[in-house]
């Protein structure tokens, strides 16, 4: 917010030190919600498990084991040929589970259809996917019920992380998250929630959009689509998904 004048005369030195103090203030702030969030994205990034090689095993089956790609693992590694031993310890980056793989990786997917990847807030301190669909069909007369194609809990309506599969993906129907048909028929509506304009998603949650976004881009869509906040698209105002969220390292990492 720059200098608002009121009905008293300010002279020019104070009008120019409100407007520095208020520069000051909001330089601090973003710097402080840049590395906090940066921090966060990190170690989402970063976390993953330890696989010991056994007799037999190929790089291929530890790719498929933990639906990593080959190359994302002998670059986590720096190997140089896909020659794996048994005994050889290999550090598999994060990824969805087998069971929620095959979940969202359902035969009806339509694996070219999906254009581009859509990150919100709920912009509320608790929630899940049963109580936002009530939400979107009682309240905003939603047909199809919840808006988006996944929600991502903290805590409150499901576990801290949990990946929800909402009716439209199962469906594979447009989303209702964003202004727009033309956008909805394209886009992957993912919601993370919380209220990221006050305080940051979880560790959790940043670790289940990072493995998601990877699966879907990676291991699952066909024309690798690209990831947006909220905020980002034409024709939309808002804020979302907050300015807590690290969305400059999440478009960044999965551009």
């Amino acid at each position: 917010m720059g200098y608002i004048p009121s009905n008293i005369g300010f002279g020019i030195f104070q009008k120019t030190r409100i407007v520095s103090m208020e520069f000051n203030r909001r330089q601090f702030i973003g710097s402080a919600v840049s590395s906090l969030a940066l921090a966060g994205w990190q170690s989402a990034a970063n976390a993953g498990n330890i696989y010991r090689v056994k007799k037999g095993d190929s790089l291929w089956e530890v790719s498929k084991k933990f639906g990593i790609p080959v190359a994302e693992i002998k670059k986590q590694n720096r190997l140089s040929s896909n020659t794996i031993h048994p005994g050889q310890k290999l550090q598999i980056p994060p990824g969805l589970s087998q069971t929620l793989r095959w979940k969202i990786g359902h035969k009806k997917v339509d694996r070219n259809r999906w254009r581009k990847i859509i990150v919100h807030h709920s912009a509320t301190s608790v929630g899940g996917a049963a109580s936002f669909d009530r939400f979107h069909k009682e309240k905003r007369r939603m047909e199809n019920g919840l808006a988006y194609h996944f929600v991502i809990g903290n805590g409150t309506g499901s576990r801290d992380g949990e990946i929800e599969i909402g009716p439209r993906w199962k469906k594979q129907i447009y989303g209702g998250h964003v202004n727009g048909q033309d956008l909805n028929e394209i886009s992957v509506g993912i919601c993370l929630v919380g209220n990221f304009e006050k305080k940051q998603p979880t560790e959790r949650q940043l670790k289940s959009l990072y493995n998601l976004t990877r699966y879907l881009q990676t291991g699952l869509l066909r024309k690798k689509p690209g990831v947006w906040g909220h905020k980002d698209l034409p024709n939309q105002s808002t804020a979302c998904p907050g300015k807590f969220f690290p969305l400059k390292q999440y478009r960044s990492h999965f551009a």
